[in-house]
């Protein structure tokens, strides 16, 4: 006899069948638009990084 709970944690963090995983970089995409545009307008180093 197999556990329930164990089939439910088994799939826990995966998409539904048919679903799509979300993208976890997606959010990151207007901070690089942003940055893109600053360089293309000459910025040598918008955000400090170097």
């Amino acid at each position: 006899m197999t556990d329930p709970g164990l089939a439910i944690t088994a799939d826990a963090g995966r998409p539904a069948p048919g679903g799509t995983a979300p993208d976890l970089f997606s959010k990151f995409d207007p901070i690089i638009e942003m940055r893109r545009g600053l360089l293309e307008g000459g910025l040598t180093d918008p955000f400090n990084l170097v």
